[in-house]
């Protein structure tokens, strides 16, 4: 319950309970610092200081991935919604 005009929610969970279950995992894979075939290194000098961009810029990451339009999955659907439709009624004649 909050008396003040504004409240704070805070989660309970103390972070290291959250990453407690990945622990070997981190700690076998900080042995070595390997990068894999989809992981790269980033010189701290070319992060940009004026706004720390660490967004994420893989260039292991392979192909682009061409996204369908959303008026086409939705034709997709409708499409896949009457063949379902069409054997339901062949099933239902057979009953």
């Amino acid at each position: 319950m909050c008396r003040t005009r504004s409240c704070v929610l805070v989660d309970p969970t103390p972070p290291d309970a959250v990453a407690r279950p990945f622990a070997p995992l981190t700690a076998k894979l900080q042995k070595t610092f390997a990068d894999s075939p989809k992981s790269w290194s980033v010189d701290a000098k070319s992060i940009d200081r004026t706004t720390f961009d660490l967004s994420v810029k893989n260039p292991n990451g392979g192909d682009e991935i061409a996204h369908r339009s959303p008026a086409d999955i939705m034709d997709e659907i409708a499409a896949l919604d009457a063949e379902s439709a069409k054997v339901l009624e062949n099933i239902k004649a057979l009953l």
